[in-house]
């Protein structure tokens, strides 16, 4: 499987275009509540898999109020 330039994704690329905090989108992860994977101090997010999270519906809100928890 090859993958192409945006296919994964920083934590920062997700806060952009979910409308969450970085801190948020950190702490999703650490949870395991997103689905990522730590890469050494570094946490990577699939692009794919997060669109597939989002149809599931085990998504939070997409709020401000959400992101500020």
């Amino acid at each position: 499987m090859e993958l192409a330039k945006g296919d994964v994704l920083t934590a920062e690329d997700v806060a952009e275009l979910m409308h969450f905090t970085v801190n948020y989108v950190y702490t999703l992860a650490r949870r395991g509540d997103i689905p990522a994977v730590r890469i050494g101090h570094y946490w990577r997010f699939s692009r794919q898999s997060l669109h597939e999270w989002l149809l599931s519906g085990l998504c939070p809100a997409t709020t401000h109020d959400a992101a500020a928890q």
